[in-house]
């Protein structure tokens, strides 16, 4: 296998002035090296933002965290943020990955730097995998792969991670993998034709597809992995949460919609209450997968049906080039 170019960024303390100008992905910037290795090691996408940059500070502060943290791109005031708190919080360290997730390629090089980041603090795996990073976005957009946007960030994006991670998550005692679903999710079925026809594009409609996806493939990953009792995979409804979701790219009345649905929604800090506890609560009920307010839930008949999940797990890895026997030689 060719040698991939490591595309991690540690961060270091600054004093300099935030500013809003994005940093280059190869640009290298120190930070403490040597890890406690009792910590529990997590990897967040979506670092910088939302609940995937509240779930980070919340870490951090607690301590005993290896965190590898990822992001599509960064901004210096991201970078500042994120050094105070390595200076701050001495028992837990943070290190970035850059990676855009809307191209299969560079998902595959962020699991290889995010190994090779792992490799160099002295950890051969991982113990929480957060699949955070997620978008809306109210005009279509095509991959260079031929992927939506929004359906490549949210959903496919999650499944090859987890596939090629899979290896590091086996080596933890207890390895528990968490994604997000939404309430509207439930309440829908997978539409191939609004997935993958452009003229039939809805952002809401293909959000709520991706989020529906996303736990379907959770429980069947959950059932084809029913023997590795030393892996869990969790699925959270936040419910609506105030963070940028749907206001990328967005201007005019669909701006200001957004911007009102934010009025009735919790605070980011209310929103990962059940993220916090699936990482942290020591004995979980077996086999559970969705939970919504720090307690389990029942799926909808649809995301439940064997011949549904099936369907999409087997859809999905023949676009992702994935084998369906042995995902653990994915690596090799």
């Amino acid at each position: 296998m060719e040698k991939q170019k490591e595309d991690v960024v540690t961060i270091k303390s600054s004093n300099k002035k935030n500013t809003n100008k994005s940093v280059k992905s190869n640009k290298k910037i120190e930070t403490k090296n040597i890890a406690n290795k009792d910590n529990k090691v997590v990897v967040i996408t979506g670092v910088t933002s939302g609940m995937g940059n509240e779930v980070t500070k919340r870490l951090m502060e607690k301590g005993g965290y290896t965190i590898i943290g990822t992001c599509r791109i960064l901004l210096s005031k991201s970078i500042n943020e994120m050094a105070s708190w390595n200076e701050k919080y001495t028992k837990s360290d943070l290190h970035l990955a850059i990676g855009d997730l809307t191209e299969m390629a560079q998902v595959r090089n962020l699991f290889y730097n995010i190994k090779i980041k792992l490799q160099k603090l002295g950890f051969d795996r991982i113990d929480i995998l957060y699949l955070n990073a997620g978008q809306m976005l109210q005009k279509i957009d095509m991959s260079s792969e031929n992927n939506e946007l929004q359906w490549a960030s949210n959903y496919l994006a999650n499944v090859l991670l987890i596939e090629l991670l899979l290896p590091l998550l086996r080596n933890s005692k207890d390895a528990r993998i968490i994604l997000t679903t939404c309430d509207k999710a439930l309440k829908t079925k997978l539409n191939w034709d609004i997935i993958n026809n452009p003229k039939k594009y809805s952002a809401t409609a293909l959000y709520n597809q991706s989020k529906l996806a996303e736990l379907m493939f959770a429980l069947e990953f959950d059932y084809r992995h029913l023997d590795e009792k030393n892996i869990r995979t969790f699925v959270v409804n936040p419910g609506r949460v105030r963070t940028n979701l749907g206001l990328r790219y967005t201007t005019g009345f669909q701006r200001f919609l957004c911007n009102l649905r934010n009025l009735r929604a919790c605070s980011v800090e209310e929103g990962i209450a059940s993220v916090m506890y699936l990482i942290e609560a020591p004995n979980l009920p077996s086999r559970v997968v969705y939970y919504k307010n720090m307690c389990p839930k029942m799926p909808s008949n649809y995301a439940l049906d064997l011949c549904n999940r099936e369907e999409l797990y087997k859809s999905s890895f023949r676009i992702l080039n994935l084998p369906l026997e042995s995902p653990q030689d994915l690596e090799e």
